[in-house]
């Protein structure tokens, strides 16, 4: 975890609470989590090796805006991890949700940040874990419903983070998926957007937030 000095804590403590007050007055809730952060990406032997530690989110955010503003240099960055899931229909079409928060009327990924209390990462299955909870829980389609799931790729975003984007095949096709949407537990999207290919790479490769990149992962 990072350790800062009193005076730079207390900077990030003021910005925290200028961004908690935002968030109230847009209407959704900002909260503090231990997240994990990727230190080190290493390949040894064919495989990826990930060396992690853990942050306090409202650092991640707070930091993220001074430098934005200027004020702080891009060695700040935290590397936050969270995970995008590209999500593909049997009859051959993609799954977004319009969001709601910090991302209100905005298509985005399913997907969500690697906390410490909702993931614990033991070994490297178990980056596999939050994009499959993330799924039940943002558009009501479970495990049962997966035939293959592929971590594609880490990208460093602009914003410092690091995106791990999984391509999820389903079972079933884009009308199934729709009816699971209306029994889903969670309301970060009030809305589902199903995409034929070209739409999607088009809606991507506009997203705030992803890489242009990632729409050629669209076929």
């Amino acid at each position: 975890m990072a350790n800062y000095d009193q005076q730079f804590e207390q900077r990030l403590e003021k910005v925290w609470r200028q961004l908690q007050a935002q968030a109230k007055k847009d209407g959704y809730k900002l909260w503090n989590s231990k997240t994990y952060a990727l230190k080190k990406l290493r390949e040894v032997s064919g495989h990826l090796e990930l060396s992690i530690g853990l942050i306090d989110y409202k650092h991640h955010v707070s930091i993220m805006r001074l430098i934005r503003q200027g004020e702080i240099g891009e060695e700040y960055f935290t590397r936050f991890m969270y995970c995008s899931a590209l999500i593909k229909t049997t009859d051959n079409k993609y799954v977004f949700g319009i969001g709601t928060g910090i991302l209100k009327d905005q298509i985005k990924f399913v997907g969500g940040s690697y906390a410490q209390d909702e993931q614990q990462l033991t070994n490297g299955q178990s980056l596999f874990n939050l994009p499959v909870q993330e799924m039940k829980d943002e558009i009501g389609v479970g495990l049962k419903y997966i035939d293959q799931i592929v971590l594609k790729r880490l990208y460093l975003t602009p914003n410092g983070a690091v995106d791990l984007t999984f391509y999820i095949k389903l079972n079933i096709d884009s009308t199934r998926v729709s009816q699971l949407f209306t029994d889903r537990k969670e309301d970060e999207f009030k809305e589902l957007v199903v995409l034929k290919a070209e739409r999607a790479n088009e809606a991507v490769s506009k997203m705030l937030w992803h890489l242009p990149e990632k729409a050629d992962l669209i076929s």
